[in-house]
C-alpha cells in the first residue's frame, strides 16, 4: 500500500515540474514574461514626452527595457527620440530584450537614415548567429 501511495505521488510531482519546465521554457523562447501592460506603457509614454531634451527621454527608456517591452513598443518608444544614433543605440541594446524578437524587423522604420537600416540590419543578422 505505501509503495503504491509513492508510486502516485511521484507520478503526480514528476506531471507538475514537466508542466513548470514547459512554461518555462515557452517563456524562453518567446522573449520575456510577463508582458508590459498596454495601459502602463501608455502611461510611461506620456511620462517621456514631458522631457524636452533626448537625453532625458533616452535615459527613461532605457529604464523600460528592463520591463517585458513588445517590438511595436520599442517602436513606440524610439519614435519618442529625434536623433538616429540613440534610436539605434537603444535598438540595439533592446534586441535580446522584448517579448516578441521575431518581430523585432519593425522597429526599422523609424530610421530615416539608409546607412543606419543597414547598421540595424547587420546587428539582427549577426545577433542571430
Amino acid at each position: 500500500m505505501i509503495h503504491t501511495y509513492n508510486l502516485k505521488t511521484m507520478r503526480k510531482l514528476f506531471g507538475l515540474i514537466l508542466i513548470i519546465f514547459s512554461a518555462i521554457q515557452s517563456n524562453a523562447q518567446n522573449g520575456c514574461s510577463p508582458q508590459f501592460s498596454e495601459n502602463a506603457f501608455k502611461t510611461e509614454v506620456q511620462k517621456i514626452k514631458i522631457h524636452d531634451f533626448d537625453q532625458a527621454k533616452k535615459e527613461a527608456i532605457e529604464l523600460l527595457l528592463t520591463k517585458c517591452l513588445t517590438s511595436i513598443q520599442l517602436k513606440k518608444l524610439l519614435q519618442e527620440l529625434n536623433f538616429e544614433q540613440d534610436k539605434l543605440d537603444i535598438a540595439k541594446k533592446a534586441y535580446n530584450v522584448v517579448s516578441d524578437p521575431g518581430n523585432f524587423g519593425i522597429i526599422k522604420d523609424v530610421f530615416e537614415f539608409d546607412d543606419t537600416k543597414k547598421k540595424i540590419n547587420a546587428f539582427m543578422q549577426k545577433s542571430k548567429h
